[in-house]
């Protein structure tokens, strides 16, 4: 039998002597912890075993074995110390989460994976918008990894404050929708997150806020608030890479220095990209779009292609190479500052470039680029007070 019973005596008289009060096991090292809801219906981790071991969620079990899952994250974060390699797997079903799940230094390291066949999810119910409310609350928690869960019903679906320093968080294959305000919100001290292969969507506000520097999202889908932004990133040295957002105001907008956004499609936003200063927006894809496809403002835009938006590209200060825009309803290319411009083809916009300054020391330079086939004109140039640009 794999249970004991610890009992001490005496060994002189033998008159005093006491047993454990119940049975316990000895087992190699645990690394995995159980947890399941009161159905087996669609669980991939804790099936019907007997009538003795049913695999159904009970908090008073161990979480030990797939035989004995536990009913909830918290309990198995309560009962263990976790770190690095122990990873809790949360089996089908649907879980009502009372309070905030938080996970802080104890338990670094640990990663909360739920079923990965199928269409089978674990989704982890806050059942409370108020301020204050989170499914997942990050404090120090460095290293952690939340994956294939879906994650609704808190005012934040996950949440590291600025006093959080959670270093390194990884959120992988996670749906998080439906809560109040953000989806995910993951304020500054919170550096080298990642987010791989996320969906967020129908969310209050931002689908995701994250503030933090180093910062990588590796592709991802963002959508569902007309009034809000899909992904926004402001920390230093991001990288998005494949991201698409789309039935947003801004689909995508990253204003850290030194960041990155690369292989992006966006499209049914008001605007597509919104790149800040210092920010390079390479190759990506924008249409669709009601307002401008990308915007680059003081940062560089290289092999972009925006078509069937309001206005494909716009750029202030920074510099636009190698891009194309086609099928915008007003400017192909919008110019209002210091901008240089170089290998830039245009053709069946309104207007296929357009460069209007208001201040007497914008100057442009625009060498090298094609525009042919817009309907009403080629450049439109429309400077005051003494401005001026260079166009080759």
């Amino acid at each position: 039998s794999e249970n004991y019973v610890l009992r001490i005596s005496d060994s002189a008289s033998g008159a005093v002597s006491d047993s454990s009060d119940a049975t316990f096991r000895v087992t190699l090292p645990i690394t995995i912890y159980y947890v399941d809801d009161g159905s087996n219906v669609g669980d991939e981790y804790t099936p019907f075993v007997s009538a003795s071991f049913p695999g159904i969620g009970d908090d008073a079990n161990d979480g030990l074995s797939p035989e004995r899952p536990k009913a909830s994250i918290r309990s198995v974060l309560d009962t263990y110390v976790l770190g690095p390699g122990d990873i809790i797997l949360v089996d089908t079903g649907v879980y009502t989460v009372g309070s905030n799940i938080v996970i802080d230094a104890s338990d670094a390291g640990v990663e909360i994976r739920g079923p990965v066949t199928g269409l089978n999810e674990a989704v982890l119910d806050r059942g409370n918008t108020a301020g204050g409310s989170y499914v997942f609350q990050l404090v120090d928690a460095d290293g952690v990894t939340l994956s294939n869960l879906t994650v609704i019903g808190g005012q934040y679906g996950i949440y590291a404050s600025r006093s959080s320093d959670s270093d390194d968080v990884t959120l992988e294959e996670v749906e998080v929708r439906n809560n109040s305000s953000f989806g995910v919100y993951i304020q500054s001290s919170n550096d080298g997150l990642h987010l791989l292969d996320v969906r967020l969507h129908n969310n209050g506000i931002s689908q995701a806020e994250l503030d933090g520097d180093d910062v990588v999202v590796t592709r991802g889908w963002f959508y569902g608030n007309s009034s809000r932004t899909g992904l926004s990133v402001t920390g230093d040295r991001a990288m998005v890479t494949g991201a698409q957002a789309w039935d947003m105001d801004t689909g995508i907008r990253v204003t850290g220095a030194g960041s990155v956004i690369s292989g992006a499609v966006v499209f049914s936003n008001r605007t597509g990209i919104s790149g800040g200063t210092n920010v390079l927006v390479v190759d990506s894809v924008a249409y669709g779009n009601s307002g401008t496809g990308i915007a680059i403002g003081n940062g560089t835009g290289r092999n972009l292609l925006s078509h069937g938006n309001l206005n494909g590209i716009s750029v202030s200060s920074g510099r636009l190479e190698d891009s194309r825009a086609y099928d915008n309803s007003q400017a192909g290319l919008y110019i209002s500052g210091n901008a240089t411009v170089e290998g830039y083809r245009s053709y069946g916009n309104s207007t296929g470039m357009r460069m209007a300054f208001n201040s007497s020391a914008a100057w442009a330079t625009v060498r090298n680029n094609v525009l042919y086939d817009n309907s009403l004109f080629g450049v439109d140039l429309n400077f005051g007070g003494g401005v001026g640009s260079d166009l080759e």
